[in-house]
């Protein structure tokens, strides 16, 4: 009697876990899913109480909740509002064949519209002129991870007005694309991070019309370990505390770029580049115009028709307080360009095998030191506007150099030759003034950036 009563309380325990643990919605039965304390709500598959379509599973949702989409109803020819509730997963089962199909219809393909949403899993494909596949505006703390957009034309994923938004892990083709593109552009947020995403073109052509990530006046934003190429603009970016980092562009025009101002100035303060690498993008690797407070340090830069690093003002605004520390450049066609910008620190760079290493323009406050210089065609050129000032007046003009490795060991100074535009008031011309300055302790040995604090 004692053990009818054992086996018979055993089975009651067993059957009450059993039930708890699986979710009340039907599901697919030939898959289970893994459990989850929230309601769970499917659509496609096979269970009788499933929904047919997205948008009916998000409209009975309760916050919390999570929708699981199945891949054996794809495609699913929807444009989806998520509006019900906060905190709501979208589930795709596999984010190759769970599609979610705009079928260029005049409307964005998924709009949140809810704070604390995640989307994954998804092929997100065919938004409409002027729509995008993603829309986020006026949401925080939302979640797009490891889903592909398949892109024709317009911007990609949108995020506007928002905060704590997390992009990552998404693939981006534009292979198809027939208009300009954005893959992901954030306007107006803060305290976003845009990582470990791959925007490509699947043909391996450059595609002169599309942008992989815009930030546009954006606060606190993180850019880290996102694979890049085969796009017009790599990286463009305005706003104030960016960090750019571990990011690899390759095969664009311009592989990193600041926004341009148009009409008013553009604020692009604090920012941070660092251990990215930075190859075959033809224009420039690096373009920054009217930057303030910023560090290009660790980054791998090489092999770019134009440009390696170019910075320099605009209409409104020059560059200030500018660090280029430990970076490898080599085989560009001019490493180093800086032009109208104010104290420059140049440092513990190796600068090798390009055709012009180093070129400051027009600038004031520039030092450039502890720098390794090997392989050039031509080392270092600079150049300024004289007024007839008096000499003092014009000293923090001329770039100061020390203990720099001039291509072998040296125990006399090293010259580098410069030019004074001189203006005179009465001549409707301008003539030149050759001028050298010296780094008057050259290291003996290169420097071993990898050792560089």
């Amino acid at each position: 009697m004692m053990l009818i009563r054992k086996t018979i309380i055993i089975v009651t325990i067993l059957l009450f876990i059993g039930t708890g643990i699986i979710p009340a919605i039907a599901q697919n039965a030939e898959k289970p899913l893994p459990t989850s304390r929230g309601n769970w709500l499917y659509v496609g598959g096979s269970g009788p109480g499933n929904y047919t379509r997205i948008q009916d599973a998000i409209d009975a949702s309760h916050e919390g909740d999570i929708i699981f989409v199945y891949a054996t109803s794809s495609p699913y020819a929807e444009c989806l509002v998520v509006n019900k509730t906060i905190n709501t997963q979208l589930i795709g089962e596999n984010r190759n064949t769970t599609v979610i199909d705009g079928q260029q219809r005049p409307y964005d393909v998924i709009t949140v519209q809810k704070s604390g949403t995640c989307i994954s899993g998804f092929s997100i494909v065919n938004n409409s002129l002027n729509y995008t596949c993603v829309l986020m505006n006026y949401t925080s703390d939302c979640v797009l991870k490891e889903n592909n957009f398949q892109t024709l034309h317009g911007k990609t994923v949108k995020i506007l007005n928002s905060r704590s938004v997390t992009i990552k892990k998404n693939s981006f083709d534009i292979s198809i694309a027939d208009d300009s593109i954005d893959c992901i552009y954030l306007f107006n947020s803060s305290l976003c991070c845009v990582y470990q995403n791959d925007i490509r073109n699947e043909r391996q052509l450059m595609n002169n019309i599309c942008q992989g990530i815009v930030i546009e006046k954006c606060e606190k934003t993180t850019i880290i370990s996102n694979n890049i190429s085969f796009v017009r603009n790599g990286i463009v970016i305005s706003g104030d505390t960016i960090l750019i980092s571990q990011n690899t562009i390759t095969d664009t025009i311009v592989g990193l770029a600041t926004k341009l101002p148009t009409t008013n100035p553009i604020l692009i303060k604090n920012i941070t580049i660092t251990n990215n690498i930075l190859q075959r993008n033809a224009n420039s690797n690096i373009y920054l115009s009217g930057v303030t407070h910023t560090e290009i340090t660790g980054n791998q830069i090489v092999n770019s028709n134009g440009y390696g690093i170019y910075i320099e003002d605009n209409f409104f605004t020059s560059s200030e307080e500018i660090t280029i520390s430990r970076n490898t450049l080599h085989s560009n066609t001019l490493a180093i360009e800086v032009a109208g910008s104010f104290s420059v620190i140049i440092e513990y760079n190796e600068i090798k095998e390009n055709n012009v290493a180093l070129s400051i323009e027009y600038c004031t406050c520039t030092d450039i030191h502890h720098n390794t210089f090997m392989g050039n065609n031509n080392t270092a050129l600079y150049r300024w506007f004289w007024f007839f000032s008096p000499f003092e007046e014009t000293r923090s003009k001329i770039p100061q150099f020390h203990n720099n490795f001039w291509d072998q060991s040296r125990i006399s100074p090293k010259p580098i030759f410069g030019r004074w535009h001189i203006l005179l008031p009465v001549f409707p011309h301008v003539n030149f003034l050759l001028w050298v300055t010296y780094d008057w302790r050259p290291a003996k040995e290169p420097y071993d950036i990898t050792r560089m604090a």
